[in-house]
């Protein structure tokens, strides 16, 4: 979501040069501070527009697995979820983590249909995105992986079901790393976390107040960066950092 408001905020910052309401990134960024108003309106109207593809996209798969009327009921059910409704009009990552899994199943009907490699790739794709959006968007893996297993035309065939396995799960893995990188360092983070907790079982050495020190200690040098970084906003930052800085804000 925060590379869609990067891009967002980019436009709004073009615009405000071209049009003269601001004469740098600086007072750009006071602008933004000061009057929250459009920031806002942005990302609420995109939340509002991703709510409303996936009612559009939640039909689509409900006419093409049975027909028009089963698709407008499961758009109607969606529509009128309450969940739906209240992400849809505030700024959030669940809507789009939403829209994502609902793409990337539409995406493998046409695969299963066409049996052209390229919308496997696209369903991995987004399934990755709808990861990137939200954890919680990883429910979407075992769905199409169980949807690979049981397709007609791969029944039984072991070696081709594990290749559409190969190919969703590196489509997946690629969006995912270049959507959120992050993901990376979080699983080094995972691991390396296990290893002090394995060393203390085998040692008799009880490390859990250490390590809830640690993380208490890198919480606050991480607010604590953020923090200071907001009070010299009004500095004089390169575009980026200070559209990233207002984002984030």
């Amino acid at each position: 979501m925060y590379m869609i408001l990067f891009l967002e905020f980019g436009i709004y910052y073009v615009v405000s040069m071209a049009m003269g309401w601001v004469t740098d990134s600086r007072e750009f960024a006071l602008s933004v501070l000061e009057s929250r108003t459009t920031a806002y309106m942005l990302g609420r109207v995109t939340a509002a527009v991703m709510g409303t593809l996936t009612v559009l996209v939640i039909y689509a798969v409900g006419r093409r697995l049975y027909d028009r009327r089963t698709g407008l009921i499961a758009a109607c059910l969606g529509a009128l979820a309450y969940f739906h409704v209240q992400f849809s009009t505030v700024i959030n990552v669940d809507i789009g983590m939403v829209l994502a899994m609902w793409t990337s199943v539409l995406l493998y009907t046409f695969y299963e249909e066409r049996g052209t490699m390229r919308w496997l790739v696209a369903s991995g794709a987004l399934g990755g995105v709808a990861i990137a959006f939200k954890l919680p968007g990883g429910i979407v893996v075992p769905l199409v992986f169980a949807a690979i297993a049981t397709a007609s035309a791969v029944r039984w065939q072991f070696k081709k079901i594990f290749n559409q396995f190969a190919v969703y799960s590196l489509a997946l893995a690629g969006a995912l790393t270049v959507m959120a990188p992050e993901w990376l360092l979080w699983i080094g983070d995972e691991i390396l976390g296990v290893i002090p907790v394995a060393q203390a079982a085998t040692s008799g050495f009880d490390v859990a107040a250490s390590l809830d020190e640690e993380i208490f200690a890198l919480s606050n040098v991480r607010y604590g960066v953020s923090f200071r970084y907001l009070e010299h906003l009004v500095s004089g930052y390169n575009v980026v950092s200070t559209l990233m800085a207002v984002v984030a804000f």
